[in-house]
């Protein structure tokens, strides 16, 4: 099987090519979806709640834009909270990829911060689309599987077919980071039948312990946004 992803300067692999939008505190969502929502395709990240200095989620939203999957990232702030969006931006531009950081109460206020947002996607669009395309093989693959609401039908289709896949990529020497909430024992007598590599399956109650931000910073198949923390638009 033949992949091609994008090359990072960083030396990572994406397997999407996705301009971000990066909002650092609520009070920057509105400005940051009215510049995304003009460009079909361009992912928004932020935090919910609060203006208050975290350092985790300080980590969490540089790991959104460092994210292989991301090309090009747009931070945007209001210029009052403790997390900074120039501060988020300089750390997403240590890997390389073109970075710019809008501070709403600098740039003029809403409407010229959009306006200013939007030029700004715009070229960074037209630069991600000359990103070289480099093979990958089936063991630079990342997934991340979560279960996004279960049906009735759940467990005897789309859950099996997910864990074949999950396993057939493995055994390719691929990883997967996959959610088994409430069926450990189930996991756990697979793994000890089984040939296959379990130690590229990554369980996600334990990537939850080791490490806030695990999920989008590894997988490069799909990006996984814990919902009680942030959400993508």
């Amino acid at each position: 099987m033949r992949i091609l992803g994008y090359q990072r300067a960083d030396g990572r692999m994406g397997i999407r090519n996705h301009v971000a939008v990066i909002y650092t505190v609520e009070c920057a969502k509105v400005v940051a979806q009215k510049i995304a929502i003009q460009f079909p395709g361009t992912q928004v990240f932020g935090r919910r709640t609060g203006c208050d200095w975290s350092g985790p989620i300080f980590d969490k939203l540089v790991a959104l834009g460092c994210h292989p999957n991301v090309g090009a990232v747009v931070v945007v702030g209001l210029g009052c909270e403790y997390i900074e969006a120039p501060k988020v931006a300089a750390q997403i531009a240590e890997s390389g990829k073109p970075v710019e950081a809008i501070v709403i109460t600098q740039a003029g206020g809403t409407l010229k911060s959009v306006d200013y947002g939007a030029r700004v996607v715009s070229n960074m669009l037209e630069e991600v689309d000359c990103t070289p395309r480099a093979p990958m093989k089936e063991s630079d693959l990342v997934v991340a599987v979560d279960c996004a609401g279960s049906d009735a039908t759940s467990g005897l289709a789309s859950n099996p077919a997910v864990g074949v896949a999950a396993d057939l990529l493995v055994q390719a020497g691929g990883t997967v980071t996959e959610q088994y909430f409430g069926i450990p024992s189930l996991v756990n007598a697979q793994k000890k039948g089984s040939a296959i590599g379990f130690e590229n399956h990554i369980s996600l109650p334990y990537i939850l312990k080791l490490s806030f931000d695990t999920v989008n910073t590894h997988s490069n198949a799909f990006l996984l946004t814990l919902p009680f923390r942030f959400e993508t638009t």
